[in-house]
């Protein structure tokens, strides 16, 4: 996957980027709006809560994220529901990423997911 670090905004927001923009951003002097070309945008450099390893996320302690479709969802009580409808319960047949708590932490983490995934699907033959 390319995207190897996750920014985390103070808004909650979370964005994955490639290491060659962390490196950019480490290198930061003050605040402003830093151009992200992974996701064709900038942010302001204030507004930065984080910039950790994807690696070294605990999935399994997440709060909100996404599903591999890019449903946006979130734990409550133990329990995956829709983040915009809460009393819709997350199944377990259909998202198996939930069955084993590993929810995709941003939008740009499910498109590389899915990138690969048909990639895969091509190079073995079967679609």
């Amino acid at each position: 996957m390319n995207n190897n670090f996750v920014i985390k905004m103070f808004s909650g927001d979370k964005f994955s980027i490639p290491e060659e923009t962390y490196t950019r951003l480490k290198a930061v002097q003050g605040g402003g709006l830093i151009n992200i070309p992974s996701f064709g945008g900038a942010i302001n450099f204030s507004s930065i809560e984080s910039i950790v390893p994807a690696s070294q996320i605990d999935r399994s302690n997440l709060k909100d994220g996404f599903l591999h479709d890019g449903t946006p969802v979130a734990r409550r009580f133990g329990t995956w529901v829709d983040a915009n409808n809460p009393d819709v319960k997350i199944d377990f047949k259909y998202y198996p990423e939930v069955a084993k708590d590993q929810i995709f932490i941003s939008l740009e983490e499910v498109d590389e997911y899915n990138k690969n995934l048909l990639e895969n699907k091509k190079n073995s033959g079967t679609q």
